[in-house]
């Protein structure tokens, strides 16, 4: 009998995951997160390869994001991340389902810190960078 699809990726199916266009990165799905609300699915590239191989197993690692708080600007959130990690093999023995300790982050759509969430002294130096960047741009391009 020929297997289509896995049964972890059923049941995300089944539970009505949202995929961004292009699910890959874990920012994908913060990004998404920011501007739906939520956003869950398979994460792969390189956070999926650093848990896989602390944790010993190359099943699945899913996340799930869900906006818990706002900013100044619609397009930053402060987003609660929980990744869950299928068929590890516990101490015990079994192989189990591993829930990692979910987190928070806060983010902007350009991937960057809410600029309230920064301390003068940063967002001095984020100034001085963008009118040293202004400072390089021939005037034709201004």
């Amino acid at each position: 009998m020929r297997r289509l699809a896995s049964p972890s990726l059923i049941a995300l199916l089944v539970m009505g995951a949202t995929f961004p266009a292009r699910a890959a990165e874990l920012n994908d799905y913060l990004r998404a997160a920011i501007s739906n609300g939520d956003a869950s699915g398979v994460v792969t590239g390189a956070i999926a390869k650093t848990v896989a191989a602390q944790t010993g197993s190359d099943d699945l690692l899913v996340a799930s994001v869900k906006t818990v708080g706002a900013f100044a600007s619609p397009e930053c959130k402060r987003l609660r991340v929980s990744l869950l990690k299928k068929s590890v093999k516990s101490i015990e023995g079994p192989v189990v389902d591993l829930s990692l300790p979910p987190f928070e982050v806060n983010m902007c759509l350009d991937g960057k810190p809410p600029a309230e969430t920064l301390t003068p002294d940063v967002q001095k130096q984020q100034r001085e960078a963008a009118l040293d960047t202004l400072g390089k741009i021939p005037r034709s391009a201004k």
